[in-house]
């Protein structure tokens, strides 16, 4: 009797684990249709849960840095807390083993772990399981619970659970690099992938009218004469191309501090901040002598385009993006009359 009551009491507490599994799983899957200005907040509460679900005391979410080659924790509970925001290599220990095959990876006892990192914050931890993060084929991050001081023996259940949950975390991640991608569509040109107008408006609001003071800096208005010969006689692969060339002459005379945009066709605009005159002068100088270049090495298709700018030092009052648009413009119309002349 007593080894059936001890059967019985088993079942009911398993049962009891599932269906509190089932109702947190289901309050975690509604985080799903947030916003995805919210996914930090739904990231942090589903590895809460989870980690409450399998009784570990510590845990995180980190996500791979590919360009950086790092590997960052953004949400962590118990020993891992102390290294939010701390980037890792991103190649080396567990979370590159992670990243290399794409597959949970379970440690019974970190300690006796012979590609062990010698931080001290890990000392006691004993076993830890990692999922992969992925978007699509690719693995972007890891979810983790550890726990500390004793080995415990993980039921198969548990790893269910972690990783339903990080299945959750993988769905909100790809919601926001789908945002991302779709943010990045609306404010970028497509065939330069330079910032559009919308871009480079929200890009003027940042940077030279602001608070209602004038900040220095100039706007360029570039405008490309003969695209339209070149399409017709060449192909139009041939026109995109140049203009292609023309942003990349752009974006390295001008410098990696300075905004260069495509308005579309054969128009880009470029911001340069804390620029004078003379900085803008030999900005312009560089900019003529690189296209001559090419020109000269491309004589069948040569660059020919028409600038002009405007300082928002010039005007007594902070100028609004129309009045910079409309200088720059006016210039452009003198310096293309000129090189016609």
């Amino acid at each position: 009797n007593a080894k059936l009551e001890e059967e019985v009491e088993m079942r009911r507490q398993t049962s009891e684990r599932l269906q509190l599994r089932d109702r947190q799983y289901l309050a975690a899957m509604d985080l799903v249709t947030r916003p995805a200005s919210e996914s930090s907040q739904c990231l942090e509460i589903i590895l809460r849960n989870a980690l409450e679900l399998v009784n570990a005391p510590s845990g995180y979410i980190g996500l791979y840095d590919v360009k950086a080659h790092e590997f960052v924790l953004h949400h962590a509970k118990g020993l891992h807390s102390q290294q939010i925001q701390k980037a890792f290599p991103m190649g080396i220990g567990m979370q590159g083993k992670v990243y290399a095959s794409g597959e949970l990876l379970y440690v019974e006892d970190y300690r006796t772990y012979p590609k062990r990192i010698s931080d001290t914050y890990l000392a006691s931890m004993t076993n830890i399981i990692m999922l992969p993060l992925k978007n699509g084929a690719d693995v972007c991050g890891v979810f983790a619970a550890s726990w500390e001081d004793e080995v415990r023996r993980i039921h198969e259940e548990d790893v269910e659970t972690l990783r339903q949950f990080a299945d959750l975390a993988s769905v909100i991640l790809e919601r926001v690099q789908a945002q991302e991608v779709i943010r990045h569509m609306a404010f970028h040109d497509s065939l330069t992938g330079l910032p559009n107008r919308a871009g480079l408006q929200e890009k003027l609001r940042e940077e030279l009218v602001i608070n209602n003071e004038t900040k220095k800096g100039a706007l360029f208005f570039v405008d490309m004469d003969d695209l339209k010969a070149i399409n017709d006689n060449f192909g139009h692969s041939s026109g995109d191309h140049v203009i292609i060339t023309a942003g990349n002459i752009l974006c390295r005379v001008l410098g990696k501090d300075a905004f260069v945009s495509r308005l579309g066709g054969d128009e880009f605009i470029a911001v340069l901040r804390d620029a004078d005159r003379a900085a803008v002068e030999s900005c312009l100088a560089r900019v003529r002598a690189n296209v001559n270049e090419y020109s000269e090495a491309h004589p069948d298709m040569p660059i020919s385009y028409a600038v002009g700018y405007a300082l928002s030092s010039d005007f007594d009052e902070p100028p609004t993006m129309r009045e910079l648009f409309s200088q720059a413009d006016k210039n452009m119309y003198i310096d293309k009359n000129r090189v016609k002349t």
